[in-house]
C-alpha cells in the first residue's frame, strides 16, 4: 500500500515537472516571439525614416550650385608680313653647302637640320631659301610661338651658304583698357607673366588671359598688335568688361525630418 501511494506521489511530481517545462517552454517562445515583432518593426521604422548614406548624399547634390561656365580664350595676333622671293629668284641658282639660322635662341643647329637636310649638296634656287624660311616659321608656330617667324635678310651667297634670320616675338607692354571694379594688381601681375615668356608662348598667353577673365565680374580678351620700335616686339592689349554677377537659388519640399522639409 505504501509502494502504492508513492507511485501515485512521484507520477504526480513527474506529471507537475513536465507541465512546468511545458509552460516555461511557452512562456521562451512567447518572450522570443515579442523580441521577433519588436525587431522588426523598430527595423522597418528604422529603413522607413533614417535616410541611408546614400540618399543623404543625393539630399546634399540638391544644394549645390552649377559649376560656372569657363572663360573663353580669345585673342587677335597681328598678320606677319612674310617677304616674297623676288621675281626672278626662280633663276638664280646655286648648290647649297650649308644654311646658317641667326637668330634662335631656342633650337640648335640639329634641330633646324631636317629642315633643308635633303636639299643640301643640290642645285636649288633663290625660291626654295625661301621655302626653308618659310619652314622654320611653321615650326616655330607648331610649337606655340605664335609671333616668331624666319626671314630670308638682302646678302651675298658665298660658297654656297645661305643665311636665314629668325625674329623671336615677344610682348614688350601691356595696356589694360575696359571697365577695371577694383584694384589692377592682380591684371598686373598676369601682364608681367606674359611679358616674361620671351619668345611668347601662346600657352602663357592663354593662361593668364583665361585667369584674368575668371577674376569674378570680369570678362577678358587680348588683342596683339606690333610694336614700332623693335623687331618681334608686339603689345598686348588686355580688354576687359564688366560682367554681371551670377545668382542662383533653389527651393523644394520634399526634405526629411532630418534635414527639414525645405
Amino acid at each position: 500500500m505504501k509502494q502504492k501511494g508513492a507511485g501515485i506521489v512521484a507520477g504526480i511530481i513527474a506529471g507537475n515537472g513536465e507541465a512546468r517545462g511545458r509552460v516555461s517552454l511557452r512562456v521562451v517562445a512567447s518572450l522570443a516571439a515579442l523580441l521577433s515583432i519588436g525587431f522588426f518593426s523598430y527595423q522597418s521604422m528604422a529603413q522607413e525614416n533614417i535616410p541611408d548614406s546614400a540618399e543623404a548624399g543625393r539630399l546634399e547634390q540638391q544644394f549645390d550650385a552649377p559649376d560656372a561656365p569657363l572663360s573663353q580664350f580669345e585673342t587677335q595676333i597681328p598678320d606677319s608680313e612674310e617677304p616674297m622671293p623676288a621675281a626672278d629668284a626662280a633663276r638664280i641658282k646655286f648648290t647649297l653647302s650649308g644654311v646658317m639660322v641667326d637668330g634662335s635662341t631656342v633650337y640648335g643647329d640639329h634641330d633646324m637640320l631636317s629642315l633643308y637636310e635633303e636639299m643640301l649638296g643640290s642645285e636649288i634656287s633663290l625660291s626654295d631659301v625661301f621655302q626653308i624660311a618659310r619652314r622654320i616659321t611653321v615650326k616655330y608656330r607648331g610649337d606655340g610661338y605664335i609671333l616668331s617667324r624666319a626671314v630670308v635678310p638682302a646678302q651675298r651667297i658665298k660658297s654656297g651658304v645661305v643665311v636665314i634670320q629668325v625674329i623671336e616675338g615677344f610682348v614688350s607692354g601691356v595696356s589694360i583698357e575696359g571697365d577695371i571694379l577694383g584694384p589692377v594688381s592682380l591684371l598686373e601681375s598676369y601682364a608681367e607673366k606674359v611679358m616674361e615668356s620671351r619668345p611668347l608662348r601662346a600657352d602663357v598667353l592663354e593662361r593668364y588671359v583665361l585667369l584674368a577673365g575668371d577674376l569674378p565680374g570680369v570678362d577678358a580678351s587680348s588683342v596683339l598688335a606690333p610694336a614700332d620700335d623693335t623687331p618681334g616686339a608686339s603689345e598686348l592689349i588686355l580688354v576687359v568688361e564688366h560682367k554681371e554677377a551670377d545668382i542662383f537659388a533653389t527651393h523644394d519640399n520634399r526634405g526629411t525630418r532630418f534635414v527639414g522639409p525645405h
